[in-house]
């Protein structure tokens, strides 16, 4: 047996068993996130195999305890969050907003910043920004600018929230106006959330999200774009055309990107989509995560 390939083939035997207990249901994302606290016994066992190095049995030993150890806790701490001061909420409290449109808009921004729910964005065509079921007590501003013509949104709340996997909490359900051109940013603790935007104009998306199960659907734009997600222990889907004039750039730590060769070409971290044209509007898209998987899907 090689002795220098008995400790990576232990790490990812180690992270191959993190990843199938998450496809199984046993552990979640967030706990994931959670086992980066181990790090600092990553050094002592790194310490004993460069102690040990001419002992082979020594790293086998060291490392399955380590992966033992981490497993272990995963385990016995299913919904185990990696934020302090956690603060549950009453699902039956919610909130529901509307915000007029205005036939001198044109453009509009929205900036939500809340902790833990589960939420989905779509295109509306009543009012500028609607919301039902907001799980908290939100603080909004409003502003405008440009004559009149761009509308700046911002909803904000203070406290932060954890929905573990046994929480059921009523769906936050946000419509956007279809008919004008929108900047949208969000930030998001734990989270299960859709953002719908097939029917919308935007000229750039701008995600924050701690753990969960993120899906964001794409249209073939009309003009370029910019989608930033920055996602912790996820699962992110990405829907797009299949014909879409589109660039990704996924930077992962420990993530696993799943993407269809059909319609994508691959450079590096880099993909591409087949008949790529920087010269036409283009979707520039770029995923940072740390822990999960990235899927892209063409329809």
């Amino acid at each position: 047996m090689n002795k220098e390939k008995i400790a990576p083939g232990l790490i990812l035997i180690g992270i191959g068993i993190l990843f199938l207990l998450r496809n199984m249901g046993i552990i979640h994302w967030w706990t994931i996130g959670s086992l980066f606290r181990f790090w600092p016994l990553i050094l002592v066992v790194v310490g004993i195999n460069i102690i040990f190095r001419s002992h082979p049995l020594v790293t086998t030993i060291t490392w399955v305890a380590f992966f033992a150890i981490v497993v272990g806790f995963a385990i016995a701490n299913p919904a185990q969050p990696p934020w302090n001061n956690v603060v549950k909420i009453n699902p039956s409290e919610t909130t529901d907003i509307s915000i007029p449109m205005e036939t001198t808009l044109e453009e509009a921004e929205f900036k939500l910043n809340t902790g833990a729910m589960k939420l989905k964005m779509e295109a509306g065509d009543q009012a500028l920004l609607a919301v039902e079921n907001f799980p908290f007590e939100p603080e909004i501003k409003l502003d405008d600018s440009n004559n009149g013509r761009r509308k700046e949104i911002s909803i904000s709340t203070s406290s932060i929230n954890i929905v573990g996997p046994n929480d059921e909490y009523r769906e936050s359900l946000i419509q956007l106006n279809k008919n004008v051109l929108w900047d949208i940013e969000a930030k998001l603790g734990a989270a299960a959330s859709e953002m719908d935007l097939r029917e919308l104009d935007f000229e750039s998306v701008r995600m924050e999200v701690g753990a969960g199960d993120f899906r964001l659907l794409l249209p073939q734009t009309e003009i370029d774009s910019q989608v930033n997600i920055n996602a912790g222990a996820s699962q992110v889907v990405l829907e797009l055309p299949k014909d879409v004039n589109a660039r990704i750039e996924a930077k992962n730590v420990l993530s696993q990107t799943s993407i269809d060769g059909r319609y994508w070409d691959q450079q590096g971290d880099v993909y591409y989509s087949r008949d790529y044209d920087d010269s036409m509007p283009v979707v520039e898209i770029d995923v940072t995560m740390g822990v999960g998987r990235i899927e892209v899907v063409s329809y």
